[in-house]
């Protein structure tokens, strides 16, 4: 049915690329949930993501593109040919390598959601001297760890040639899709330096982040010409304190290929926190993340439209200190573009069949993004007016 609701935005789209050099990127995701099978959704199919107008698409499967390689250009028995982890391993990638080709098919740019620190079990026993600290945490401070990714980072780009980019995320680990793999996140909660009283105590967590941003931008934007998407998401600090934010930004020249993802909400996607203060500051390129399955409002189960409230402000905000929208930022040099997470989003149910809820919020919001200037009431009409017309057509 709604192969036909939007076809008119991929051409709109297209004819925007041509128009401007620096077209907004406008990536969706399906976020997996960890453990579980795999969503089945319209929006996985990166086809029926371009006629909504988007021009990228970020997978994440909890499998990504780090835990198909064979890390063979550091130790070639960490994955020996043969073994139960290379079959797996080359299993997931076949998959990727499948993932990548549909993507380009449709005419968008693919990248992968990944979890840093996940290394291979056989790899952290083999260097765990080097790479862990007392307590057998992976300490991304060791020069063998950060060696460690710089190698993984090439074999990625080796083993996946076509892939456009990767999304990083630093605040969570997790685990259950990997079976051969381990790791944490490499900011360990006691060096976080950003203290809820607001005052320092130690460059700690701020000086990481600096350097894996770092390591990255030289890896992968300067050496494989590839983009990363480095997110700030955390539990209290990088994401949501601007003091904090600019602390670790400011440390790490700007790149045409090096973007910073952040949330639009000071926290995580509840509706009680107000507009993230850290958009629109520093130096830096910005993706702002939208949730349209809002995990902590049903997940679509009922009836939940945020997208007016994401582009034009939602009522208890519209006494903040602008900007507290979207509409509001986007003349904001370091606004680069919207990153829908179009199902998916914290754990478990309710588990949805009818998508409509999610599918009106990913349409209004990817429209606004190819077509600024429109305001969300006539993005709005016009999309229902398309959506109503289908379903009168299918009865």
């Amino acid at each position: 049915m709604r192969k036909h609701l939007f076809p008119v935005l991929l051409l709109a789209n297209t004819l925007w690329s041509c128009l401007f050099a620096q077209a907004p990127i406008i990536m969706d995701m399906v976020h997996h949930n960890p453990g579980e099978a795999f969503t089945n959704t319209w929006f996985n199919e990166p086809q029926n993501l371009a006629q909504y107008g988007f021009n990228a698409q970020v997978v994440n499967e909890f499998q990504s593109v780090h835990t198909a390689i064979t890390y063979s250009s550091l130790n070639p028995k960490i994955c020996p040919i043969g073994s139960k982890e290379r079959q797996w391993s080359d299993s997931v990638a076949a998959r990727i390598e499948n993932k990548i080709e549909a993507i380009h098919e449709a005419g968008l740019e693919a990248y992968y959601f990944t979890d840093i620190i996940v290394l291979p079990k056989h790899l952290v026993e083999i260097y765990k001297n080097e790479i862990c600290d007392t307590s057998g945490r992976i300490d991304f401070t060791r020069p063998k760890t950060q060696e460690i990714h710089r190698i993984m980072l090439r074999e990625i780009f080796e083993r996946f040639p076509k892939l456009d980019g990767l999304v990083i995320r630093v605040g969570e680990t997790y685990l259950q899709n990997t079976p051969y793999h381990t790791g944490n996140g490499p900011i360990p909660r006691n060096e976080k330096s950003w203290e809820h009283n607001s005052t320092y105590k130690t460059d700690g967590g701020e000086k990481i982040h600096r350097n894996l941003m770092n390591l990255l931008r030289e890896e992968v934007c300067i050496h494989q010409n590839k983009k990363v998407f480095y997110r700030t998401w955390d539990f209290g600090y990088f994401h949501i304190n601007p003091q904090y934010y600019l602390s670790v930004t400011n440390g790490v020249e700007p790149h045409p290929n090096l973007y910073l993802c952040i949330k639009h909400v000071q926290g995580d996607y509840h509706r009680t926190y107000k507009f993230n203060p850290t958009l629109g500051i520093g130096k830096h390129k910005q993706i702002v993340e939208i949730e349209c399955q809002r995990e902590y409002e049903g997940k679509g189960a009922y009836p939940n439209y945020i997208a007016d409230g994401v582009l034009n402000g939602f009522e208890e905000l519209k006494s903040d200190s602008q900007p507290y929208c979207l509409n509001q930022l986007k003349s904001n040099s370091n606004f680069a573009g919207i990153w829908t997470w179009s199902r998916g989003g914290g754990w478990r149910g309710p588990y949805i069949k009818n998508e409509l809820w999610c599918d009106v919020n990913v349409a209004i919001l990817a429209n606004w993004a190819n077509h600024m200037s429109l305001p969300e009431k006539d993005l709005f009409l016009k999309s229902a007016t398309k959506l109503f017309s289908v379903l009168l057509a299918s009865k």
